[in-house]
């Protein structure tokens, strides 16, 4: 993998599936993302997981949330697109162990991914701001902003180390349903990507007690639908790179 040393989402990652494709898949990147990094590719097949921690002011850890990705998009790598809240008491000792050896404060999420060859999680990178699974922490119990508010304002915040295990949170539009375009396994998803309901189901961008921003969101999408450059986009979303 090339990846930029700073971005946003997946823009600049690019796969490179062959030695002698690097040095011009580098160069690439480099002309937009000077520098970037150059990363083993974890085979898809492991689980990915993003451990949230929030630190106070004193550098103690305060709160903490583990999600497992269960779909994404780019399907190469990307934003998730549907997660789960999971219980992963390892992977929060190891996300602590190497925030606090940083001196961290504030709010942080450390992805890891599993290698399919020898069952070890890996660190992929540490994301040191808020994340596309945030909603999901909310809605199982643990409100990043409410409690990052309180260190910003107080130096400390409640300690919140427990939550909901096993809720969903979905990023449907445009998210999940391009995800369900470019899978071809599309039909056989699992959960469904038909399946709009559920006692553990929630959404980002859907809230039945405010409504008006995910109508106006709704709007935005028919629109930028309309644009020739915004389909073009979609399909190089992986790698949108200089042509």
């Amino acid at each position: 993998m090339v990846k930029p040393r700073r971005g946003w989402g997946s823009q600049g990652v690019t796969v490179v599936e062959r030695p002698d494709q690097l040095a011009s898949a580098y160069a690439s990147v480099h002309a937009v993302f000077p520098d970037p990094l150059v990363q083993e590719r974890i085979p898809a097949e492991g689980d990915a997981h993003g451990v949230s921690c929030l630190f106070n002011a004193a550098g103690r850890l305060r709160a903490v949330f583990v999600h497992r990705r269960l779909r994404e998009y780019p399907l190469s790598g990307g934003p998730s697109t549907l997660r789960e809240s999971v219980d992963r008491p390892d992977l929060v000792a190891l996300s602590a162990r190497l925030l606090e050896s940083l001196g961290w404060t504030g709010f942080a999420m450390v992805e890891w991914k599993t290698d399919p060859r020898d069952g070890v999680a890996r660190v992929l990178e540490v994301n040191p701001r808020f994340v596309g699974s945030l909603e999901l922490a909310v809605q199982s119990g643990v409100d990043f902003p409410w409690l990052l508010h309180q260190v910003a304002t107080t130096g400390d915040c409640p300690e919140v180390k427990s939550y909901t295990v096993g809720r969903l949170c979905r990023w449907l539009l445009p998210g999940d349903l391009l995800h369900f375009l470019a899978n071809p396994a599309r039909w056989r998803l699992e959960p469904s990507f038909f399946r709009f309901r559920a006692p553990n189901l929630g959404y980002d961008d859907w809230a039945r007690d405010d409504p008006v921003p995910s109508f106006a969101q709704i709007g935005v999408i028919g629109v930028q639908a309309l644009r020739p450059s915004m389909w073009r986009y979609v399909r190089r979303r992986s790698t949108p790179m200089p042509q």
